[in-house]
């Protein structure tokens, strides 16, 4: 069980890291449940993607939205969406080519002339990375749509706004911004090789420069000024890239939360909270539930580092006994050798007992040995008849070297010697 712990730590790791990384790329999700029963706010570019998610969040809550799109067919059908979806039968569909300085200055008319007020204008809208296009002025497309086309649809309702205070515009920006650079000599890339990313960048560092300067010359009128970055989303965007159907979108799709879910993330907290009140993100459940995996891995880790150090420790311990032991003195070590030499030497009657008992073992006399190859008539003993003393060679005894007993050496033996 032990063998699957670190690779299973490792892997929840690795998904709470992704969870992680999808929610610091995404954004948090916005605490406010503010209500805007009464506001007016005006949507650019919200029959699709993050627009239509937007205004169909401020319509949840109690808004009077305005879509305003440059396809009109598909602005009512959002708005009809929205109003089924909501039961807020206050969402309107407006007709805006921000590509059209005309178009912009009749919808900004048609505003002044039918809204009372406008609370919040969202600049919205967008065009990204798309052919060498110009607008109907003559603009580079990007430009046109993204800066030129706002700028002037927040100038000409700039007094609407001032009459609504407090209100508030918010342009959404990108953080491409931080790699544009603005040609004042060749704005609309007449001189250059046209670059798509280099003229997205120019346009939404176009935007940002904008906003810090509207907030500076609005302070005191009650109208606010925000930019943002909305993060990554899957939205039609990105259609003229071909991220949609390349392999690396595949990946980095993977972080990006459904326009629904952004739209609800980033633009509330900006224009529902009052001015001034600052905006704490929330812990998500999902944050924590992923960090989970990473504190076991962690605790794991420690757990394994301190039984080492403790095995090692006890090792250690170990050695350095055996190393105390080894130290005595060479006179104790001498005595100890010579005692256990001693004890392996048994003693001398000891000695003597072990071989009389191994030599009972073997046959009482050399005739039970060598009988059968010799025959039994050369081997007769005469132990009752006692032979004469004074003839040694005929009857002297011979003692059996294995059993010690004194028997007379046969006929045969005594015949042979004779001779």
């Amino acid at each position: 069980m032990n063998r699957y712990i670190l690779p299973l730590s490792v892997l929840g790791t690795a998904v709470g890291g992704a969870v992680l990384l999808k929610d610091f790329v995404a954004g948090g999700a916005c605490p406010s449940k503010t209500t805007i029963p009464g506001k007016t706010v005006i949507v650019t570019g919200a029959n699709t993607g993050i627009g239509k998610q937007t205004a169909l969040e401020l319509a949840k809550r109690g808004g009077t939205i305005i879509l305003a799109c440059r396809d009109l067919e598909k602005c009512e059908a959002a708005a009809k969406e929205i109003r089924g979806e909501t039961l807020n039968h206050h969402v309107n569909a407006r007709h805006l080519d921000l590509a059209s300085l005309k178009s912009i200055r009749e919808f900004a008319a048609k505003i002044i002339e039918e809204e009372e007020r406008v609370h919040i204008l969202i600049n919205n809208a967008a065009v990204m990375r798309c052919p060498h296009w110009t607008t109907e002025d003559g603009f580079e497309m990007q430009l046109g749509v993204n800066y030129l086309g706002h700028f002037l649809l927040t100038n000409l309702l700039l007094d609407k706004l001032k009459a609504s205070a407090p209100s508030r515009i918010i342009n959404l920006s990108s953080l491409a911004h931080v790699a544009g650079h603005i040609d004042f000599e060749d704005l609309n890339w007449e001189k250059r090789k046209y670059d798509t990313k280099a003229a997205y960048c120019q346009s939404k560092l176009a935007v940002v420069l904008f906003t810090k300067e509207l907030s500076r010359r609005l302070q005191g009128t009650g109208v606010t000024v925000n930019a943002l970055h909305p993060g990554v989303a899957r939205t039609e965007l990105g259609r003229h890239t071909g991220m949609h159907r390349s392999a690396f979108s595949s990946f980095t799709l993977v972080f990006c939360w459904d326009q629904r879910i952004r739209a609800q993330t980033d633009l509330p907290e900006v224009y529902l909270n009052p001015p001034g009140d600052e905006y704490l993100p929330t812990v998500t459940v999902t944050s924590v539930i992923s960090l989970l995996p990473f504190l076991f891995l962690l605790i794991f880790l420690l757990c394994r580092c301190w039984c080492r150090a403790k095995n090692k420790a006890t090792e250690d311990e170990t050695k350095s006994q055996v190393n105390d032991d080894s130290s005595s003195p060479d006179m104790d070590f001498q005595e100890e050798n010579q005692h256990d030499v001693s004890g392996d030497i048994p003693p001398e009657e000891d000695r003597q007992m072990d071989m009389h008992v191994s030599l009972s073992s073997f046959p009482r006399s050399l005739p039970q040995v060598l009988s059968p190859h010799l025959g039994p008539s050369c081997w007769q003993v005469h132990a009752e008849e006692d032979p004469p003393e004074s003839s040694e060679s005929s009857a002297q005894l011979h003692q059996d070297p294995l059993t010690g007993s004194g028997d007379s050496l046969p006929s045969c033996a005594t015949e042979e010697s004779s001779k």
